[in-house]
């Protein structure tokens, strides 16, 4: 590898280098090695609870941080009544549901939980996910079909990109939190069903969705957010 590795990244190897799809690339292989020393840096093991304040393995020495990064927003992870439950559930349950929703995987605990929350956001119902990643992908997917439209911000989360490639709608991104990019984007797709899909606060940058003018610019053209 000629290149400097340090200027280098996972997007250089997309492309495989031999006629084996499962032969790592050699090129990937030699970067991996050269930049061993960043794996240990910027990938650190959690060491602790994932708190406001916990301990990471830095450099393969422990180290007490500040967590800004994990998505155990309000401290419930670490309440003594949830690990209390959480005590319980597995007396009673054991580890993991080991199955699907749809075969084995739905317990009276998820059930329960499903109406616990839809009755606290005043729904008929609710369904959870096991993670952010999957409730946005399962969504999705879920409600557009292939003769749809997905209008998404193009600073859309990873998760909702990839749930309207797996409906194999049609996809059309605006400006991030553009209103008129969006009205253009729509006007483009007139005729065929439309969901405008955007985030109230964008994750991978912090700023809040610009919604007030985005579901104006949607009902004028009787598209759904």
């Amino acid at each position: 590898m000629s290149e400097d590795p340090a200027k280098l990244s996972l997007s250089n190897f997309l492309a495989g280098e031999t006629n084996d799809p499962l032969e790592a690339p050699p090129s990937f292989t030699n970067w991996m090695r050269v930049g061993a020393w960043a794996v240990k840096l910027y990938e650190p093991e959690l060491l602790a609870t994932a708190d406001a304040r916990t301990t990471i393995s830095y450099g393969g020495q422990p180290k007490s941080v500040i967590n800004l990064c994990s998505y155990n927003y309000l401290g419930l992870a670490n309440h003594p009544d949830v690990i209390a439950a959480a005590h319980e559930a597995l007396r009673t349950h054991g580890l993991g549901a080991c199955g699907s929703p749809m075969l084995s995987g739905m317990t009276d605990l998820h059930r329960e939980l499903e109406r616990r929350v839809a009755q606290f956001l005043q729904r008929e119902d609710a369904m959870i996910f096991n993670s952010g990643f999957g409730g946005a992908l399962g969504t999705i997917s879920g409600l557009l079909r292939k003769t749809d439209v997905a209008i998404l911000d193009n600073r859309s989360h990873l998760s909702l990109r990839d749930g309207a490639i797996l409906s194999r709608c049609r996809t059309e991104k605006f400006e991030h939190n553009d209103s008129g990019s969006l009205d253009a984007a729509l006007a483009r797709q007139k005729g065929r069903r439309q969901l405008v899909i955007v985030e109230g606060i964008y994750s991978m940058d912090g700023d809040f969705g610009n919604l007030p003018e985005l579901l104006a610019v949607a009902d004028s053209h009787g598209a759904k957010v």
